[in-house]
């Protein structure tokens, strides 16, 4: 009650208590506001809201999935961004709304793909900053597969040369700045090898739909081989990052290659790949057969 009296938080107060919100609100001063509240994180009452919000937000995430627009979700992404950083401080509920605000993501982004482009800038803010990855992990993750997976002209026609060497170059920065990092420090999590999995696979998904970044790609998997080798990750996550890199040199050193095996038709998901003489695995498997025999 001394908080809600109080000049300074009552405003705060009224925004979130107003009966109507609008597309994309938020309020700068959230950490903030969850701080004068977390006396009252054990509370019964904000323990049972802090297992109802995540069926509800789930619930929410479905039906925007169904009915909204792309510029709804264009609109969304930067909140999203945003509030996964800054939950109320219950364990539990944490985990919860990062994991379906991660999952969703994914979902929302194979639905409407020209968001990457839409919102660019916020998301190479988010993505240039190793800090980011901190407590969001998978959200962090998802982002960079999302960029690798749908950053291409079949998908948006804006992706241009210059769009996908703007993300490239992002990422390449990133990725060296992490692998740096967990290869001289001793308390690097499995999270950020896989991190670094995701940004080496999505620097050679880019490089292969513009040919000019290969050699920076290869250069970079090498590199970041070279460090894992002399750093201080357990076993099998050094192991996982030095074979990734290498598997995605050899891939990389064929371009024509690479550019189907990296970007694979969505013929992959109707089973036609599996099926018609002229997809992919009936020609690798008559190039082995081919070559054994010989």
């Amino acid at each position: 009650m001394e908080a809600y009296q109080h000049p300074f938080y009552r405003p705060m107060f009224l925004f979130f208590t107003r009966s109507e919100g609008g597309q994309g609100d938020t309020i700068n001063r959230l950490a903030a506001f969850h701080k004068i509240l977390e006396d009252y994180c054990l509370h019964t009452r904000v323990v049972v809201c802090s297992q109802v919000v995540p069926a509800l937000l789930r619930i929410w995430f479905e039906v925007i999935l169904e009915e909204a627009s792309t510029d709804f979700v264009s609109h969304l992404l930067p909140v999203l961004i945003e509030r996964c950083g800054l939950l109320y401080n219950i364990l539990e509920f944490k985990a919860d709304v990062k994991r379906l605000i991660s999952q969703y993501f994914v979902k929302l982004l194979k639905k409407h793909p020209t968001i990457l482009l839409d919102q660019q800038s916020d998301i190479l803010d988010f993505l240039m900053t190793p800090a980011n990855i901190t407590n969001r992990e998978d959200f962090f993750a998802n982002m960079v597969w999302g960029v690798g997976e749908y950053c291409s002209t079949t998908n948006d026609e804006r992706c241009t040369t210059e769009n996908i060497r703007r993300f490239f170059e992002v990422l390449e920065a990133l990725t060296y700045e992490l692998s740096g990092m967990i290869a001289s420090t001793t308390t690097s999590s499995v999270s950020h090898a896989k991190i670094t999995c995701m940004l080496m696979s999505t620097l050679a998904k880019l490089s292969t739909r513009c040919q000019d970044l290969i050699p920076r790609a290869i250069l970079c998997c090498t590199k970041v081989a070279r460090q894992q080798e002399q750093g201080y990750l357990d076993t099998n996550s050094q192991e996982t990052i030095i074979n990734r890199a290498q598997e995605l040199t050899n891939i990389l050193k064929v371009p024509n290659f690479a550019a189907t095996a990296l970007n694979p038709s969505s013929d992959i998901f109707t089973g036609r790949w599996h099926q018609d003489s002229s997809s992919l695995p009936t020609i690798l498997r008559g190039v082995y057969q081919i070559i054994s025999t010989e």
